[in-house]
C-alpha cells in the first residue's frame, strides 16, 4: 500500500484548478485530518451525511450545567462519529477534559478567560494493528484550536 495517496488538507484548488500535482500526506496524518474534521464539523453541515461531525458546536455558546454529563454527551457523540467515519480504527476511545485558561487579547492588549477542551483520541489501526493517538485542544465560545 502506498502510504503517501492520501490528500493534504487545506486543498489547493488553485493548483487543482491549473492541473498541478497538490500535496498529499501519509496514512496516519489523514486519518488525524479526518479526526479534526469530525471534531470541528457541526451535526448538519456536511450536506450528505447529516450525523457527521460532534455535538460541541450545539453547546459552543451555552452554559454547561453539568461538566461531566457534558464530557460523557461530547465524548459519545465523537467516538460514534469516528466509528461510523474513519473505518481505518478500531477500539476508540475519546478522553476529554475541560479547563479554564487565560488567553492574551492581541487587540486590548487585556487577558480574558476562556474554556480549553482538551481531547485525546486513541484506537488501533486496523490494518497494521498499530496504535494511533490524537491529541487536540479546542477553545470553546466562540469554537477555535491551538
Amino acid at each position: 500500500m502506498n502510504r503517501d495517496q492520501y490528500y493534504s488538507l487545506p486543498l489547493d484548488f488553485h493548483a487543482i484548478t491549473k492541473k498541478k500535482d497538490i500535496k498529499v500526506c501519509n496514512f496516519y496524518r489523514s486519518i488525524a485530518q479526518n479526526i479534526f474534521i469530525i471534531l470541528t464539523t457541526k451535526y448538519g453541515e456536511c450536506r450528505f451525511y447529516s450525523d457527521f461531525g460532534s455535538e460541541v458546536w450545539e453547546w459552543d455558546f451555552q452554559h454547561i450545567p453539568n461538566e461531566n454529563t457534558w464530557i460523557a454527551q461530547m465524548s459519545s457523540s465523537i467516538t460514534k462519529t469516528i466509528v461510523k467515519y474513519e473505518t481505518r480504527l478500531y477500539d476508540i476511545k475519546v478522553d476529554m477534559n475541560i479547563k479554564q485558561e487565560e488567553i492574551m487579547d492581541a487587540v486590548k492588549v487585556a487577558f480574558r478567560i476562556k474554556r480549553k477542551m482538551e481531547v485525546v483520541i486513541s484506537g488501533i489501526v486496523k490494518e497494521t494493528r498499530e496504535p494511533f493517538n490524537f491529541r487536540q485542544s479546542l477553545f470553546l465560545s466562540p469554537i477555535s484550536f491551538d
